[in-house]
């Protein structure tokens, strides 16, 4: 269906012709400012949910280890066994995991190229797009990372509570 045949006004200027639309309401123009706002602080929320967890396993991992060192796991676990390697890469399973979370995290903050037309609004909103969504991923990743975690770790809990002999004393 043309311009014509909606009834839509058409201006023409310079050999263009242009749709004349209605004002927007007061209304749509809160919801394209609020749109303006979250897209232009979309990287800087993006960059702070990765400092965030950063922070988060950078902290889990001290405390861990600092748990770990008090345990006294060497004296209950040796390398002579199956059993005993399969415990010791337990409990490095989520200092690992914390870790590759802190990786991704970082990955947020590294620079990336994008090649892109300033001359293009459109292609310009499309790199814009790109470099949050890859930025994004990189975020949800290290989220999943970081709370996977998680079950090493109760699971460490347990196995040491429940089943691990007491060190010598």
């Amino acid at each position: 269906m043309s311009n014509q045949e909606q009834n839509l006004p058409v201006v023409e200027a310079n050999g263009t012709s242009f749709v004349k639309g209605k004002s927007f309401t007061e209304t749509d123009k809160f919801w394209i400012a609020t749109a303006n706002k979250v897209t232009s602080g979309a990287v800087d929320a993006v960059e702070e949910g990765a400092k965030q967890i950063i922070t988060t396993a950078s902290l889990l991992q001290g405390i861990y280890f600092a748990g770990v060192s008090l345990s006294d796991v060497k004296g209950i676990v040796s390398l002579d066994s199956l059993w005993s390697c399969s415990l010791i890469l337990l409990i490095l399973t989520p200092a690992i995991m914390w870790s590759i979370s802190c990786v991704f995290a970082i990955r947020v903050f590294s620079p990336k190229m994008y090649k892109t037309n300033f001359d293009s609004p459109d292609l310009c909103r499309m790199r814009y797009l790109d470099m949050v969504n890859d930025k994004l991923y990189h975020l949800r990743t290290a989220q999943w990372i970081l709370v996977l975690g998680f079950i090493p770790f109760i699971v460490d809990i347990f196995i040491y509570l429940v089943f691990l002999p007491s060190a010598p004393t």
